[in-house]
């Protein structure tokens, strides 16, 4: 098997969603307790900075890989991040919104999230099969 650029994406995304499930089964609460510290500020706090420039990295990532580095496939892994990445945008451009909208899902939802950490691991395993069997 050779790496490509797909390849490679499909692992970091893989392994990005490996990670928050990890820390959303094993450390649930605190967890989501930094995350409501982090969306009840004011402003934008520095991890979900850090978090929003991430996002942004893989979608310039992605679409560079699409332009310079083509894959029969690519269109799959292209696709998918641009629409996840309409999530960031809205953060970013409604910050005050979008941050209160999510505090109070994350205060309302508890079992909710529990399903979401596990759909998060379905994406995660669905990356890692496309990049060690598709791309």
């Amino acid at each position: 098997m050779t790496i490509n650029f797909f390849n490679m994406i499909c692992f970091v995304l893989a392994f990005s969603a490996f990670v928050k499930v990890f820390f959303g089964l094993f450390y649930h609460d605190k967890l989501y307790d930094f995350a409501r510290k982090s969306y009840s500020q004011e402003k934008m706090s520095l991890p979900v900075k850090v978090l929003m420039i991430y996002a942004f990295m893989l979608l310039i990532t992605v679409w560079i890989g699409t332009i310079f580095f083509y894959e029969k496939h690519g269109w799959i892994l292209t696709s998918f991040l641009t629409i996840a990445s309409l999530k960031s945008v809205s953060l970013f451009f409604n910050w005050k919104k979008a941050s209160t909208k999510f505090l109070m899902f994350i205060n309302t939802n508890y079992h909710k999230l529990w399903a979401i950490d596990v759909f998060v691991g379905v994406l995660g395993l669905t990356f890692l099969a496309l990049g060690l069997f598709l791309y």
